[in-house]
């Protein structure tokens, strides 16, 4: 597709216009009500009035990014004098925030906004958040947030939450869809320890859910699962699953009864390696049958966008296969180069054969109170403006690719509390000043 067409359809052409929803009419399909998905030349989203769209977000507009010592007397003498929290500013920042996503070109809310704040009275498309597990990566996650997905208590938890947070908006129009999960803890490099990285601060070793299940008791559904699929995996024979793990169970019931008994990964294991990436997929089987058919029966209306998969470890390339029997499209994060993303891109759509959507990803230019902002760092503004067209004119002429939302909003400082060590970088200074080349 010629980058002229993908700029009439992302922005609309003079002599067109655009529908309700910000879509582009020139391209027309069958009109459903609600937000949908449809392949023809390429993929599209479609508007609820038919119209083509491809999703273009603001993410982290957040009231509590403007309430900081540094600049919360300034936004209070901006929006009139109006105190931190009262419907005065609420209604002055909804209208700020409204604002700014008609002057930089957004046509999209991302999924990290706070809807609290902003919904219903800003009426652009929208991405809802329904976490049904809290193992984000930004949170120190223990073992009691990897829960028991075969539990009957665990089809009664996505059962409640789909109920309380998505049979409200079954009807809502500007809803594109549900995310759930922020980059989860998947997979065993997920979990590793790491230094500051570009996509987040420093962090401690996690938990995993295949080693959580191994290690609870007997009674548990989750362990039993654990202990039958590595019967069927090891043939029967005890003894070889002793000699992978150093163990001296003599039985499969005995392995049932151990609780505890392994906590830790042994990296330079293998088969280890290999056994909770395999009893992972069952894992996740059972974890998105049970979540999308929740959000499914309470909703039937909107898409399912599923947990924001994390491309900057192995995460998106390891259980996309899995993921995408249950989503509408792979949502996923990568703060990256055109370059560092091209290839993971023809990789995710292969393996999942689906639409692409990176739900967070940005350039920053690091300055002196957010000296290690989010992102691949640009050297100047100009140099952020130059990385972030380049990855949106390769990404979105991609037949796959449907939608990108920009992080964030305004600025970070360092001395913001849980930003000392990484910052969110905005379109916008910690005062609302845009950066002009971007």
């Amino acid at each position: 597709m010629g980058n002229s067409t993908l700029q009439r359809t992302l922005y609309g052409a003079d002599q067109v216009g655009r529908d309700a929803y910000g879509g582009n009419p020139s391209l027309k399909f069958d009109a459903t009500g609600f937000f949908r998905l449809e392949k023809s030349n390429r993929w599209w989203l479609v508007t609820p009035d038919g119209s083509a769209f491809l999703s273009f977000g603001m993410n982290h507009a957040n009231p509590n990014l403007i309430n900081q010592s540094y600049n919360a007397d300034f936004w209070i003498k901006r929006f009139g004098g109006a105190k931190f929290g009262s419907p005065a500013y609420k209604k002055r920042l909804q209208q700020f925030v409204s604002n700014n996503l008609e002057a930089f070109g957004f046509n999209t809310l991302g999924v990290h906004n706070n809807f609290n704040t902003l919904h219903p009275a800003i009426r652009f498309p929208w991405i809802k958040s329904i976490p049904f597990v809290k193992t984000h990566h930004y949170l120190v996650s223990t073992e009691e947030d990897f829960l028991d997905v075969f539990s009957p208590e665990f089809e009664k938890r996505c059962e409640t939450l789909a109920r309380k947070e998505a049979a409200p908006l079954k009807g809502d129009s500007f809803l594109l869809g549900y995310a759930m999960t922020d980059c989860p803890i998947f997979t065993e490099l997920d979990a590793a320890a790491r230094p500051t990285h570009v996509y987040g601060a420093k962090r401690e070793a996690l938990p995993t859910w295949p080693r959580v299940l191994r290690n609870l008791t007997a009674e548990a559904p989750g362990k039993q699962a654990y202990v039958a699929f590595m019967r069927t995996r090891y043939n029967g024979k005890i003894g070889a699953f002793n000699k992978t793990y150093a163990t001296r169970f003599a039985n499969w019931s005995a392995l049932a009864k151990a609780s505890g008994w392994r906590t830790e990964f042994d990296s330079g294991n293998g088969k280890e390696l290999q056994d909770n990436e395999a009893f992972l997929e069952t894992v996740l089987e059972r974890y998105y049958s049970v979540s999308t058919a929740a959000i499914r029966r309470n909703d039937p209306n909107h898409l399912i966008f599923g947990d924001k998969l994390n491309a900057n470890t192995n995460c998106a390339e390891t259980v996309t296969h899995i993921s995408a029997k249950y989503t509408d499209l792979v949502f996923y994060q990568q703060f990256g180069r055109w370059q560092e993303q091209r290839n993971i891109l023809g990789r995710l759509s292969e393996a999942s054969g689906k639409a692409l959507f990176n739900g967070d990803g940005a350039y920053h230019a690091p300055h002196d109170h957010m000296p290690d902002p989010h992102g691949p760092h640009a050297l100047d503004q100009e140099h952020r403006a130059d990385l972030a067209i380049e990855f949106a004119e390769h990404a979105f002429a991609l037949d796959a690719f449907v939608g990108w939302s920009f992080c964030g909003w305004v600025d970070t400082w360092n001395t913001m509390p849980n930003k000392e060590l990484k910052q969110h970088g905005g379109i916008m200074d910690a005062f609302g000043k845009p950066y002009q080349p971007l």
